[in-house]
């Protein structure tokens, strides 16, 4: 199973969209989280040329047009699930369940420290509660946590970075570091140069020994397809 997540930035635009299709064809994922999805012309372009190319199953956060939501895309079956919380903005926050494989997925897009810090703390508070009792699943939460701990940040790191240093204790594995160690990549980097890696996939202490691979494509981001890198993850299932 192969697990890709990418922030395209803000929807796209007329001229990247294309590219932005090609890049997540071309890394042939069984299911895509994109997050910075934008409902509306732009949306339905992307839904549509993913769904030509197979990605029939398609499930989407509850979005305005021109509003930062998240899409989720499959080849196989998806099941929408109830939201765990209302506490955060729904366009935040979509889980899916993947019935042929027995799993779920929480996409999640957690907000900036300039959008508000109360914000990003209140979801981080959610995001810890659903890892809590979730803990026992076969679960994986991917996405644009906006968050890094010190070793992934260039300069001073992001905040909630305890927060999510709290979730690591709790049993959850990062894939990316579990397979690359101590080495650092970064997957956005700030107006002033600083490199963060601040997309991640997480799973459920279950599905640790089902990590098979967890990489990043900068290729789209130094082209400026998109501010982010793409994140894929392989799990054995």
């Amino acid at each position: 199973m192969k697990l890709l997540t990418w922030n395209i930035r803000q929807g796209g635009s007329a001229k990247r969209l294309p590219n932005i299709t090609k890049a997540l064809l071309q890394n042939s994922p069984d299911i895509m989280v994109v997050t910075e999805f934008w409902k509306g012309e732009k949306g339905h372009t992307l839904q549509s040329n993913l769904k030509d190319a197979g990605y029939i199953y398609q499930v989407t956060s509850q979005t305005e047009s021109k509003e930062n939501g998240i899409l989720i895309v499959s080849k196989t079956p998806l099941e929408k699930k109830e939201p765990f919380t209302f506490k955060v903005p729904v366009e935040r926050w979509l889980e899916v369940n993947v019935p042929e494989f027995n799993f779920d997925i929480l996409g999640v897009h957690i907000p900036t420290n300039n959008s508000s810090l109360h914000d990003k703390k209140s979801y981080w508070n959610e995001l810890k509660q659903y890892g809590s009792e979730n803990l026992n699943s076969r679960c994986v939460i991917i996405g644009d946590y906006n968050t890094g701990l010190e070793e992934d940040a260039e300069g001073a790191p992001l905040h909630c970075r305890n927060d999510m240093k709290e979730l690591l204790d709790l049993g959850w594995v990062d894939c990316w570091r579990y397979t690359h160690g101590a080495f650092k990549q970064y997957s956005w980097f700030s107006n002033v140069g600083n490199g963060f890696r601040i997309d991640h996939a997480f799973v459920s202490p279950s599905l640790k020994e089902n990590i098979l691979e967890a990489y990043f494509s900068h290729k789209e981001r130094i082209e400026t397809v998109s501010d982010h890198s793409i994140l894929v993850t392989e799990l054995s299932l």
